[in-house]
């Protein structure tokens, strides 16, 4: 079974049901450890006065709704019926925390509740840092340093000059 009663499913709303029972009957029959006749007095007492409850802030009167609810539980507790409410009854109210429990953890719950407390709420945050950019890498020059650039050398004769020199005659037909 799923502790959190948000994730409950069908079978986890069933064994809720199915433990409502015994927690039923021991309230109906035996409560604080008094007996089962005490306990049933009580009851009865419970649903004709709607006795006073004692809480933290004092004492208040039990509500209409649940001493009918008492007294439908105590009056089919004695009947084959009874099992089947209580066990519906357990299923109701595990739907119910289900849907409080959902209801709570909605983010915008959550966040009003934090700023209630006073904290802190960071939204977009990347969990790591993010890197700097990097830099592109700075240009070079595309001229060789370690070389001189190509210039012609004295040694070298341009390419429309003649090859014997200027001093040459043509060649005779004889």
């Amino acid at each position: 079974m799923s502790k959190n009663p948000a994730n409950r499913g069908l079978g986890d709303h069933l064994k809720q049901g199915l433990k409502n029972v015994p927690k039923t009957y021991k309230a109906l029959y035996n409560a604080k450890g008094m007996g089962p006749i005490q306990t049933a007095k009580h009851n009865v007492k419970l649903i004709v006065k709607g006795d006073v409850v004692e809480n933290k802030e004092g004492g208040t009167k039990i509500s209409p709704g649940t001493r009918a609810k008492v007294a439908m539980m105590g009056a089919a507790s004695i009947t084959p019926v009874g099992p089947l409410a209580m066990i519906a009854d357990g299923i109701k109210k595990s739907v119910t925390e289900k849907k409080k429990a959902i209801e709570h953890n909605k983010p915008e719950n959550v966040e009003r509740r934090a700023l209630e407390e006073g904290k802190v709420i960071k939204k977009n945050v990347p969990t790591r840092p993010v890197p700097p950019k990097p830099e592109p890498p700075k240009t070079q020059p595309t001229v060789n340093t370690f070389k001189k650039p190509l210039t012609p050398s004295p040694n070298v004769r341009p390419l429309n000059s003649n090859p014997m020199g200027t001093n040459r005659k043509g060649p005779t037909n004889k």
